[in-house]
């Protein structure tokens, strides 16, 4: 991505119904203008560096826009290793990353692009997906193609825009003490600052 200066859209979309919500109601989605890969990246490592087994990320937007990036910058964050190899599971579907990778503990991430995938019901039962999903920690690429989407996820969209993408993370179907949650609100109060400068500005 070329870099340009970036610029943060904030918007507060807390949700209740006569007091009946069971979701806070504080701010829980931010916009975002991100100028480069360094910023993607950053942003993914913001919500790995939290990861946990049965965390789960869906990733969606335009072909090409970072979805990968944003990962890479997740699994280095979990790892604490700024040079680990992350590649695109295309082809594989699901690239899965454990102890061996340098991830701590028991965690697995497992990187799923399902863009590929027909959107039948066949397909969670391929990739084993309510196990995958409940026993580990997930980023699912293109969570439309699954006949219903994974529940209670952080949801990023990425758009391409001109030289720029623009970036939705959406907390709100997290419960209110869940560390993503916590994150996104952070994200609200503190702007780009949290991303660092783009690549012209370092």
């Amino acid at each position: 991505m070329r870099a340009l200066r970036s610029s943060l859209r904030l918007i507060a979309l807390g949700k209740g119904a006569l007091g009946l919500a069971t979701k806070p109601s504080t701010p829980a989605a931010a916009q975002l203008s991100l100028a480069s890969e360094t910023q993607m990246e950053r942003l993914g490592g913001i919500f790995g560096a939290t990861a946990k087994n049965g965390f789960t990320i869906c990733l969606s937007g335009d072909l090409g826009a970072g979805k990968t990036v944003f990962s890479r910058g997740f699994l280095r964050a979990a790892s604490g290793d700024a040079r680990m190899r992350v590649t695109s599971p295309t082809y594989l579907l699901d690239n899965a990353y454990d102890s061996r990778d340098g991830l701590p503990g028991d965690l697995v991430v497992h990187h799923m692009d399902l863009y590929r995938l027909a959107g039948d019901v066949g397909d969670a039962y391929v990739l084993d997906l309510d196990r995958t999903l409940a026993e580990c920690c997930c980023l699912v690429e293109w969570p439309d193609r699954l006949e219903e989407e994974p529940a209670a996820a952080l949801g990023v969209e990425i758009r391409l825009d001109g030289a720029c993408r623009r970036v939705t993370v959406d907390a709100s179907s997290l419960d209110g003490d869940h560390p993503w949650r916590a994150a996104t609100e952070e994200l609200l109060r503190e702007g780009e600052a949290l991303l660092g400068p783009g690549d012209d500005e370092e």
